[in-house]
């Protein structure tokens, strides 16, 4: 995965991955039960995940590309540097490597990205 912005202050991220198929409740499932506490662990915590939605797009002035299956988690890491302890400590997590890593990647249409996010001055998320 790469870094797509290195802005100085950042301490949020976010994951995209295109699935094969649907990001069903199984995947759901997984995620909460195997992701997210390795996540944790090492020093990023999720604040929140999505999933492709299959539904009539009733707003017409905003696309939707159809056939796409997205999975998107976003993290709060404690600071500036956080992000990347925490890549570096889930580089070196067992579990991550071994057991979940392996999985998330089955699941992949293509390579992950990764975004650094910075909070506007008034998010509550500072």
């Amino acid at each position: 995965m790469e870094s797509v912005d290195r802005r100085v202050g950042c301490n949020r991220s976010c994951c995209d991955k295109y699935g094969h198929g649907p990001f069903d409740a199984a995947f759901v499932d997984f995620f909460q039960q195997c992701v997210r506490p390795v996540l944790t662990e090492t020093g990023c915590e999720p604040l929140a995940h999505l999933r492709s939605e299959h539904a009539p797009n009733t707003f017409s002035a905003l696309p939707v590309r159809l056939n796409e299956e997205v999975f998107v988690w976003f993290a709060r890491c404690a600071d500036e540097g956080g992000l990347d302890r925490h890549l570096r400590r889930l580089g070196q997590a067992e579990r991550w490597r071994e057991e979940v890593l392996p999985s998330l990647s089955d699941r992949w249409a293509r390579a992950p990205r990764r975004l650094r996010l910075v909070p506007t001055d008034r998010s509550s998320l500072r």
